[in-house]
């Protein structure tokens, strides 16, 4: 049967070309009723923050393989939690959460700042089984870009639910737990394995720019994120009231080993990895976050 009733959100926002994909992928199969609650406009790195102090809006929008969508005037925890614990929807009963596709990795300590991974967090801290799905490919811009992802998710969904018995109990040993995918550009790849958390992130480098400051794009973190959003210099600084203007660089990749607890396999990382390989899903394992194999 699979499950019945899947909500998907996203980070880089509801008409991103990731969720778009995901979507139409999902509702493509017949199996399942898809429901949508992402952000209004692109949120990345909002990590598992919420919205207080004010009102959440929410608006209908039509996509293609989606039972019901709305754009949310809010970040990616608040539209997991909106879905979940309010009259978004007719009901707040869900069987799996799946946040992405989002367009780049998530990958080692990037987790942290990750709104694709704190939407899948909020449905796990609630008891609901959830997957986070990145691409590991800024330049694709379009849902056709996203395709090949959206195949194996949802042939990997397919995979942990087997056609018959209840979709909650199949997956009971995923409920407070986020499945972290991360696909590579290429395809076809050989498949997925199990990982232990990395430590890895991005030693940034923060300089001081002026109006004057020659506008290098190479190098600057924005722009090797992907994110078009570009940083401008304001035409006054420094010299408003002593305000100064501060630019991010990408480093190089370092290695925190002290950040996180080592993870160890346990039960639900040996079930998921067993369930999967039974499918030909997973080239081989490594510990417990499920990554792509290229």
């Amino acid at each position: 049967m699979g499950p019945s009733r899947i909500l998907v959100s996203n980070d880089d926002g509801i008409s991103a070309p990731g969720i778009v994909a995901l979507v139409a992928a999902l509702g493509s199969t017949g199996s399942c009723d898809v429901y949508v609650s992402a952000p209004r406009h692109e949120s990345s790195a909002s990590s598992h923050a919420i919205t207080l102090g004010q009102h959440l809006t929410a608006a209908p929008v039509k996509m293609q393989g989606a039972t019901e969508a709305y754009a949310i005037d809010g970040r990616p925890a608040d539209c997991t939690m909106l879905a979940l614990h309010g009259p978004l929807f007719q009901s707040q009963d869900f069987d799996l959460v799946v946040s992405g596709i989002n367009r780049g990795d998530n990958l080692g300590l990037h987790v942290i700042y990750s709104g694709t991974v704190g939407a899948a967090e909020e449905a796990a801290i609630k008891g609901v089984p959830a997957i986070a799905v990145s691409l590991d490919n800024y330049k694709a811009l379009t849902p056709e870009g996203f395709m090949a992802g959206a195949t194996y998710v949802v042939a990997l969904i397919q995979a942990l639910y087997p056609s018959n018995g209840d979709p909650k109990l199949q997956l009971s040993h995923l409920a407070h737990v986020v499945v972290n995918i991360n696909i590579p550009a290429q395809d076809p790849f050989q498949g997925f394995y199990l990982a232990h958390q990395g430590s890895g992130i991005v030693d940034l480098n923060f300089q001081q720019v002026t109006p004057d400051t020659p506008d290098k794009k190479e190098g600057h973190f924005m722009e090797t994120a992907g994110n078009e959003r570009e940083a401008k210099t304001p035409q006054d600084a420094p010299q408003a009231g002593g305000m100064r203007t501060f630019r991010n660089f990408a480093g190089a990749v370092c290695w925190c080993e002290h950040c996180l607890p080592s993870m160890h396999v346990n039960s639900m990382d040996t079930d998921l990895l067993n369930i999967c390989m039974a499918t030909n899903l997973f080239g081989k394992s490594r510990g417990t976050d499920l990554l792509s194999k290229g």
